[in-house]
């Protein structure tokens, strides 16, 4: 895929920094690392579009590059984004996103065991309960005020 193909669907999904605590602290976004995929390692780039195929629109920078992040450094991210793509879960609201890793992040930690009833080892249940983790930021709303910068004004 070009790179104006990534830029259109970063337009259309308008995948946005979620507050500017996070854009101060963001050191690569969605854009720089599809940019250096593209231009260092085409390899990844089918790693990437899984990534995106089950990112909803609306979604921000913070879970988009954590997925990515997730998936093309482990082995465990393909097991997820088979899971989100087979339940719809990119379909749902953001709310019940949260709630869904979640409860993958549950079970997989009590059972040791994947969706599909397969084993699970240590490193997995650690990657797979990641997952939940950066939509703490897409499901708190933050439009410039977060939980680490109180609006001193009211």
């Amino acid at each position: 895929m070009c790179s104006c193909l990534y830029e259109q669907w970063m337009a259309d999904n308008d995948v946005a920094i979620s507050s500017s605590g996070d854009k101060g602290h963001t050191n690569v976004d969605v854009a720089s690392f599809v940019f250096h995929a593209l231009r260092t390692a085409p390899s990844l780039v089918t790693k990437l579009n899984e990534v995106l195929s089950v990112s909803p629109i609306g979604r921000v920078n913070v879970w988009v590059t954590a997925a990515m992040i997730m998936h093309v450094g482990s082995d465990y991210g393909q097991h997820m984004l088979e899971l989100t793509a087979r339940d719809g879960a990119c379909c749902l609201p953001l709310q019940k996103v949260a709630k869904y890793y979640k409860a993958i992040s549950t079970a997989i930690r009590r059972t040791r065991r994947f969706a599909d009833g397969s084993p699970a080892s240590s490193a997995a249940i650690s990657h797979c309960g990641y997952w939940e983790l950066p939509l703490g930021r897409d499901t708190t709303g933050q439009t410039g005020k977060g939980k680490d910068q109180p609006d001193i004004n009211h």
